[in-house]
């Protein structure tokens, strides 16, 4: 990012800024580098007119904001998230990321377990308008952390039927990223 005085365009430095921060986040959350990545992406974003992108670029803002302790740049990050997935131009897996993000959130968030239960569901009900069910099984495994978090075993035993059941579509080398 300093190697360079200026983007060839804001859709380059947006995909650029996103990109390398979601990778930080997932391989060097602790680079000394990942806040400056973390305010490019957030400032690329915001210069963006396509809903779809700001989200992309929101989703491990708010996943790393979540891993570092920060709730309420987290909570910030999921409320944009979930008003820019009201957008019309806001495609189906973006809007279902979207909802994985609230789910996460939720999941971990004290007292908010029914939140957690109406962002999957509102995702499993996507996924099921739009046959897109990619991400079933992770948004099943948030609801269940969630309900075990609030002492709901029932709950949380029905949402592992569930996703023991998603998990059947998978082909055998698709489940081995997922158990391990």
């Amino acid at each position: 990012m300093h190697d360079f005085t200026r983007f060839p365009s804001e859709q380059i430095r947006a995909a650029v800024a996103s990109n390398m921060f979601h990778a930080l986040v997932r391989r060097q959350p602790h680079h000394p580098e990942i806040e400056d990545w973390a305010q490019e992406t957030l400032s690329s974003a915001e210069g963006h007119e396509n809903a779809s992108v700001k989200i992309q670029a929101l989703i491990p803002l708010a996943m790393y904001r979540m891993y570092i302790g920060d709730t309420q740049k987290t909570l910030l990050a999921i409320q944009q998230i979930r008003q820019l997935s009201e957008s019309p131009d806001a495609p189906p897996l973006v809007l279902l990321l979207a909802r994985f993000a609230e789910a996460m959130y939720y999941s971990v968030s004290a007292g908010s377990y029914e939140k957690c239960l109406k962002a999957v569901s509102d995702a499993l009900e996507l996924a099921q308008t739009t046959g897109i069910h990619r991400l079933d099984h992770m948004l099943l495994g948030q609801g269940v952390v969630s309900a075990l978090s609030a002492s709901d075993h029932k709950a949380a035993e029905k949402l592992l039927d569930k996703m023991a059941f998603s998990l059947r579509s998978f082909k055998p080398w698709r489940l081995v990223f997922i158990i391990c």
